[in-house]
């Protein structure tokens, strides 16, 4: 049941409509740990800077994005290659 989508330039989600935060939040982090240990021939690391949030309900599509868009650039200030959750 997850949907995974090109959200534009180097942006993607991840819905996991199923799976509680706690379960998204893990699976980021395997996502973002997979990423930063693999080789990808380069001579600079790749890594991931990801957000995760839960819908609340009756919430409008474009506040659920703003709040885990705001999570991602909260990744990014924090140093990036780093999880964290709106």
């Amino acid at each position: 049941t997850d949907i995974a989508a090109r959200w534009g330039g180097e942006e993607f989600l991840i819905l996991c409509p199923e799976t509680p935060r706690a379960g998204a939040e893990s699976v980021a982090e395997k996502i973002r740990s997979a990423i930063a240990s693999y080789d990808f021939g380069l001579a600079e690391s790749i890594t991931a800077s990801l957000g995760v949030t839960a819908y609340a309900g009756g919430e409008d599509p474009q506040s659920f994005i703003k709040r885990v868009d705001d999570a991602v650039y909260h990744a990014k200030a924090a140093g990036r290659n780093t999880v964290t959750n709106a």
